[in-house]
């Protein structure tokens, strides 16, 4: 069904294919992930443009740390090291909280997207609000969007407040 590239399922693929000794298409993935860091200052959630207002959990640090370990390739990780520092800065100024701790959440709101976007997680959640109105949408919309970012799958659990888990 999806023919696109995820951030944090990446990794869990990457796991794998380092266990099958796969370390070449490994690195290809991560290789792609960097473009796009330093493309876009960041790694967004998956590799369509439609994810360029969102990420997910950072695990490319941890990814170009395996591949290292897989292929001791010293200039491929001087390389990756100078992009992996673009994308410590967007969580360290995109995405830092007044406490000093990360915190899942989108870049801007597409305004064309509000209604769409909470009348879709609405109805993956099973709620129907009485009343829909312009700001309970506009919440709906920053909620959904906090924990698509942060990996989870949209689900009941979450209700009207993923913000608690991240």
């Amino acid at each position: 069904m999806f023919q696109e590239m995820y951030y944090w399922d990446t990794y869990f693929t990457n796991v794998g294919l380092l266990v099958e000794k796969n370390a070449e298409l490994a690195k290809n993935n991560v290789d792609n992930m960097l473009y796009m860091v330093e493309k876009y200052g960041f790694m967004p959630n998956g590799n369509r443009t439609f994810y360029l207002n969102q990420s997910q959990p950072p695990f490319l640090s941890q990814m170009v740390k395996e591949i290292y370990e897989a292929v001791y390739d010293k200039e491929w990780l001087t390389s990756a090291y100078s992009i992996l520092k673009i994308e410590y800065s967007f969580w360290q100024e995109k995405r830092m909280l007044q406490n000093g701790l990360n915190s899942y959440t989108g870049h801007e709101i597409k305004e064309d997207s509000i209604d769409r976007i909470a009348e879709y997680g609405l109805s993956r959640m099973g709620y129907k609000p009485k009343v829909f109105k312009d700001e309970i949408k506009r919440t709906i919309y920053s909620e959904i969007r906090s924990f698509c970012e942060s990996g989870w799958d949209c689900n009941s659990r979450f209700l009207e407040k993923p913000h608690e888990f991240n």
